[in-house]
């Protein structure tokens, strides 16, 4: 299962990480890609800032990963946070 964030850095990776971090626990398998910057546990698909409008930026992030990967994923971002199954 492929789990892609779009990602331009901040101040600070701690919300990613952890959002990193949950997905590993449910499904430690998983691919996790991040398109643009560099987040440590996640691999990385090099995208320069296409637009200052944020919605175009991701957008050519996503489709810079179909372009590059392809196939099935699931749209992330720094605030979501996948629970373990109860």
């Amino acid at each position: 299962m492929n789990f892609v964030f779009p990602y331009k850095k901040r101040t600070s990776d701690f919300e990613m990480i952890q959002a990193i971090r949950w997905i590993r626990m449910s499904f430690p398998n998983a691919n996790i890609f991040t398109i643009g910057d560099i987040v440590p546990g996640a691999e990385n698909i090099p995208c320069k800032q296409y637009n200052n409008i944020r919605g175009v930026d991701v957008t050519n992030r996503i489709l810079t990963f179909a372009n590059t990967i392809g196939g099935k994923f699931i749209y992330m971002n720094d605030d979501f946070f996948v629970t373990p199954k109860l």
